[in-house]
């Protein structure tokens, strides 16, 4: 495989981003920790291994090296920033775009090598300022 996305962490953030980019055609490899989580990917048709991304043969074996682009939804910023550090090791070039679940991450994860942070309270935020505009 190759020209694939390494999706790392399959909870409700990356079962999001999954859906995403399984209707867009993207070819996906999925990582996660839990294997619950990567039998329900995999059932509807996705390459998806349980296994600790912050190693790098866990990373190898996802193709990280020939990946497009690797998203890392994990919520806590340790394991994203220790995954950072794996994916970058291991391919510096790849694209790398990170969930930070609070905004006093976005700069660490930034710092660590991502290219895009989203950050969570920010998005929530615009999220909201929309449905409220709507009301009035």
């Amino acid at each position: 495989m190759t020209g694939h996305v390494v999706l790392i962490g399959f909870g409700p953030a990356g079962r999001s981003v999954y859906e995403t980019l399984k209707a867009s055609g993207v070819p996906i490899v999925v990582l996660d920790l839990n294997p619950v989580s990567v039998m329900e990917a995999r059932a509807d048709g996705a390459a998806a291994f349980v296994g600790d991304a912050a190693r790098a043969d866990v990373l190898h074996h996802a193709r990280v090296h020939s990946a497009k682009a690797v998203i890392i939804t994990l919520p806590d910023h340790r394991a994203a920033s220790n995954t950072i550090h794996a994916v970058r090791s291991e391919c510096p070039t790849v694209t790398l775009i990170v969930r930070a679940r609070y905004d006093r991450w976005t700069e660490d994860l930034k710092r660590a090598g991502a290219h895009r942070v989203i950050n969570e309270e920010r998005s929530v935020g615009t999220m909201l300022s929309v449905e409220a505009t709507q009301l009035v």
